[in-house]
């Protein structure tokens, strides 16, 4: 089963299996030493920083000998710009027959892309760039913004100035094309290609075709295949070929990798590492190196875990469905489910890893697949020994091969690529079903298989919806004889329930989901605890036990250098953890016979008694405080305490002359953490009646006075949808 790969079809891992938890508090002065162990309390949104050797970008596409061909760029922070660019040069393969090459943009000295058309070849680019965070690029595409905008284009920043590269038109000649990735619940929605265009532009460059923009808030995937037939079009018209519209169905799944099974020493055993496999003497790595990063991250000792919540849980009721669940964490009663919610306190030890930081960064972790998961898998594909030990190679009949590129460590065994290495978990993606049909060996799955990869508005019913995976297929239709795809990204989510709906028999079932990395962090918790079976926590013997691959992350989100500055933060649920830092970090300053300025935090839950994060700290704290010169509030909404419900944007509201004055006239910080879609914008609208109701401005000059904070660098998000 487990015979063929294909990086669109396969997602290969290096970066889908972190999540970022937390911020991490530095307990004093950035000269003082640091503490030892990092803290986590939360998860956010993903951001990496890493520094690698540039290639010849030149080197490389002529090394592939084409006079005519299609360059695409990504610049990614999850895989889905990679997934997206990977599948755009396979349908160009398909139905241009145009040869093509993918590129990541931090491999390979995009410098010269200025010197590209003194080539005489007829390539043309295309960019697929997806912006983080607040009008950020991408990590892996930091490094050729920063030069193709010349160290503009950040945040506000539209970076649409004229410069010495606007002047000598660099990118006279060249010819590309664009799509963006992004999320409408983002002040800077889809930006980072935005500018990228209008700037290539500016450079002398011309695009072909649309430029075309992706919502992950609605349909990311819809809203690109709107897009491909208009840009394979273009690309048509520009190289003067006609489009092969044969239907793709007929032909077989050529994939762009075969498993070969070796017999190999030493081979990777789950560690993450851009090198050689990584071994241990004695809780010492061998081949340690002097400074880590997400390529090669630190084995950190996990030294700390507590439960926060008191008795929280979610409910849950099916009342057409089987609910017949073994789970540890879920309690079922007839038609009815309850799950616990839980949000723990972990320290990982940095021990004398040399990692620097600052209060406001991030700690990134690596997680596994359950053991649960990889068996669930295993037993969809047929494979009876998890423990052969494989390896992928090029397969020369597919005419994209030779400059493919696989993440997968290898060797290894197909258990350590499955549980380390590979997203088994994300939802199957629609043109995914078309390559599941050709392996169906029934005539009835593979009709089935076939409309689902024809009728959006079916797979997103019946698939999307119901959040199925590579697994939950190969079982409902298991006529399917080979392995074609393990699919890509899957977000970090909390664990819940969903109806479930048999694709072949239309039985119904309740299914429990958890989140990839909390959920593997709770096993660690529950192991360390004696609670669970070890089986349940994949650690290879040559790893020492309790140490994960962690890695550091710079943030933007941090507090004002003058300690007397007002700071103003909201941050409902584990949206809280960046400011127990700041709170922590500013009080320690007060201790120290420092002056400090007002200090308030607005935060919220559902129950002061359950899921009050950290409440005995805060209570201390704001103890505490009445001995030092520190003006440090805590003000809480409890949304289920009271009939009314009451959220943090409510009791902003009530302060709103203080937040005016701490802003307008003393010339503070806005700090906003937690979700972007609902919270942060109802918090956003609420300071913009302030500057109403209170600043005696008009609608327009409240957004106006938002957007002077945001620019000035007193208006900071750290958000996520």
């Amino acid at each position: 089963m487990l015979e063929k790969f294909d990086t669109l079809d396969i997602a290969l891992l290096s970066s889908v299996f972190v999540a970022t938890f937390g911020y991490l508090w530095y307990s004093s002065q950035d000269s003082k030493p640091a503490p030892k162990p990092a803290t986590a309390a939360a998860n956010t949104p993903i951001k990496m920083k890493y520094v690698s050797a540039k290639d010849s970008l030149i080197e490389k596409l002529e090394s592939l000998g084409h006079e005519r061909m299609v360059v695409l760029f990504f610049g990614s922070q999850t895989g889905t710009a990679e997934d997206l660019a990977t599948r755009t040069m396979k349908t160009i393969s398909n139905k241009l027959h145009i040869p093509g090459v993918v590129i990541d943009t931090d491999e390979y000295n995009m410098e010269e892309l200025a010197e590209l058309n003194d080539l005489g070849k007829d390539w043309l680019y295309g960019f697929f760039m997806a912006t983080y965070g607040e009008g950020e690029p991408t990590d892996n595409s930091a490094d050729f913004y920063s030069w193709i905008m010349d160290g503009n284009g950040i945040g506000s920043d539209k970076g649409d100035q004229e410069d010495h590269m606007t002047e000598e038109q660099i990118c006279k000649g060249l010819n590309y094309f664009i799509f963006g990735l992004g999320n409408k619940t983002y002040e800077h929605f889809n930006a980072i290609a935005r500018r990228l265009d209008a700037r290539l532009t500016k450079l002398g460059a011309e695009r072909v075709g649309p430029r075309g923009e992706g919502d992950d808030d609605d349909s990311m995937e819809g809203d690109y295949l709107k897009w491909e037939p208009q840009i394979l079009s273009a690309i048509s018209e520009y190289f003067g070929v006609a489009v092969d519209n044969t239907s793709q169905k007929s032909k077989p799944h050529v994939p762009l990798f075969k498993i070969e099974y070796v017999d190999s020493e030493p081979k990777f055993k789950g560690e993450l590492s851009s090198g050689q496999p990584r071994s241990w003497n004695n809780n010492v790595e061998n081949n340690a190196k002097s400074s880590y990063d997400i390529k090669h991250p630190y084995y950190s000792k996990f030294v700390v875990s507590e439960p926060l919540f008191k008795n929280a849980s979610d409910s849950f009721r099916f009342p057409e469905h089987a609910v017949n669940i073994n789970h540890s964490k879920v309690q079922v009663n007839d038609d009815h489910l309850t799950i616990p919610r839980q949000c723990y306190h972990i320290e990982f030890d940095l021990g004398s890893s040399g990692i620097k930081y600052k209060t406001g960064d991030h700690i990134g972790v690596y997680g596994n697949n359950s053991v649960e998961s990889v068996e669930y898998l295993a037993k969809g594909l047929r494979i009876d020994d998890l423990d052969k030990v494989v390896k992928l190679a090029p397969n020369p009949d597919n005419a994209l091969s030779s400059s493919a590129k696989s993440n997968l460590p290898a060797p290894c065994t197909i258990r350590t690529a499955l549980t380390n290495y590979l997203d088994i978990n994300a939802i199957t993606k629609q043109h995914h079903l078309e390559i599941f049909a050709k392996y169906a060996k029934d005539p009835a799955e593979k009709k089935l298989l076939e409309e689902l990869s024809d009728n959006r508005e079916k797979y997103v019913a019946e698939v999307e919806t119901q959040q199925k995976t590579l697994a939950d297929i190969l079982h409902e239709f298991p006529s399917i004889e080979e392995s074609p795809n393990i699919v890509s990204v899957t977000a970090v989510v909390v664990r819940y329930a969903l109806p479930h709906r048999h694709l072949n028999n239309g039985s119904k079932k309740v299914v429990v989901k958890d989140g990839l990395v909390t959920s593997f962090l709770e096993r660690i918790h529950d192991h360390k605890e004696g609670k669970i079976d070890s089986r349940a926590i994949p650690a290879p013997e040559h790893i020492p036990n309790f140490h994960f691959p962690v890695y550091i992350r710079s943030s933007n989100f941090r507090l004002p250098k003058n300690l007397e500055t007002p700071v103003v933060m909201v941050g409902p649920g584990t949206g809280v953890a960046p400011f127990r830092g700041f709170i922590r970090e500013r009080f320690l300053h007060a201790q120290e016979g420092e002056k400090v300025g007002p200090t308030w935090l607005f935060y919220g839950c559902r129950n002061a008694d359950s899921d009050y994060l950290y409440k005995n700290e805060f209570e201390q704290l704001l103890k505490e405080a009445a001995d030092y010169d520190i003006d440090l509030k805590i003000i809480t909404a409890f949304s289920r305490d009271t009939e009314k419900k009451v959220y943090v944007q409510h009791r902003v509201k009530e302060h709103a002359n203080d937040i005016w004055n701490f802003l307008e006239i003393q010339s503070g910080n806005f700090y906003i953490c937690g979700d972007a879609k609902n919270m942060a914008h109802d918090v956003n609208k609420e300071l913009e009646n302030i500057a109403i109701s209170v600043g005696g401005m008009n609608e327009d000059g409240s957004k106006n006075w938002i957007k002077k904070l945001r620019t000035q660098g007193r208006y900071l998000e750290d958000v996520w949808s």
